[in-house]
């Protein structure tokens, strides 16, 4: 395996979504948050030479799910690692009008690309699917107050299982939801065991992106370049080519271009 340059694709809207955040700004809370988040995953995940693929976003909604059934210590430490301010009242709101404002950003784009398509445009619009569900044991007694929360801002279905009995089937059944949830991209998420007859509640959340380029690389111009991976000789790989106006920065070990996804919402 070709030993390249540690990546981490960072699913974190606040900083990205330029052109929402100038119209909105109810999630910059919720955005700043995941930002924070995803800089504390790569120090702590991105420690060998291989590449890494996560979701802050991801991971910010689910936890924060648990952050909203947390008290006294645990929800201490918890807004210190999520990065929430001490007052975490706007929490919820804040990242229910991230997720809305990105579901929209859906919607948006697959009107443009419906027009576009017309004058030999975009064919294809974003698509991005974002859910939340509690699995939890049944018959269980839950607060009604925290349900109710994570229900209203975060469209976290609830769904009763039986971990006790049957804590096996419960995990092929999350299993089965995750795969559906992400196109079958993610498939046995909770590993065999991981459950049991303790386990009273699974937080769960699925999110799904699949974006063309604002303006696509044509396959013409695709030729085999050298990339340099370290400690190693180069590799011919096949290298996209394009020149346009396009966000740039160069700082100390690394150069970086921002480009956009259809729509220019996303990039």
């Amino acid at each position: 395996m070709i030993r390249m340059k540690r990546l981490l694709i960072l699913q974190v809207f606040g900083a990205l979504i330029a052109a929402m955040a100038q119209g909105a700004t109810n999630f910059d809370l919720a955005a700043q948050a995941t930002n924070e988040l995803a800089v504390d995953l790569h120090r702590q995940l991105a420690t060998g030479n291989e590449n890494l693929c996560v979701s802050p976003y991801s991971i910010e909604s689910a936890l924060a799910m648990t952050f909203a059934g947390a008290d006294g210590e645990t929800r201490t430490e918890m807004a210190r690692v999520l990065h929430f301010p001490s007052d975490a009242s706007a929490v919820p709101t804040s990242l229910a009008s991230l997720q809305h404002s990105l579901e929209e950003m859906s919607v948006k784009t697959a009107e443009l690309v419906k027009e576009a398509k017309r004058f030999g445009g975009p064919s294809e619009p974003i698509t991005l699917a974002i859910a939340n569900r509690l699995f939890a044991q049944k018959g269980y007694d839950f607060r009604q107050d925290f349900l109710s929360l994570v229900k209203q801002n975060y469209g976290a279905a609830f769904e009763p299982l039986d971990f006790v009995t049957d804590a096996s089937g419960a995990t092929q059944h999350i299993n089965h939801w995750v795969a559906d949830q992400t196109r079958d991209r993610i498939r046995d998420l909770i590993p065999a065991n991981a459950l049991n007859k303790m386990t009273r509640l699974v937080l769960a959340n699925a999110l799904y992106l699949k974006a063309p380029w604002a303006d696509s690389f044509s396959e013409k111009t695709t030729q085999p370049e050298p990339f340099h991976v370290r400690g190693g000789a180069p590799v011919d790989l096949p290298t996209m080519r394009k020149e346009a106006p396009f966000g740039f920065a160069k700082r100390e070990g690394f150069i970086a271009v921002s480009l956009p996804y259809v729509g220019n919402d996303l990039q």
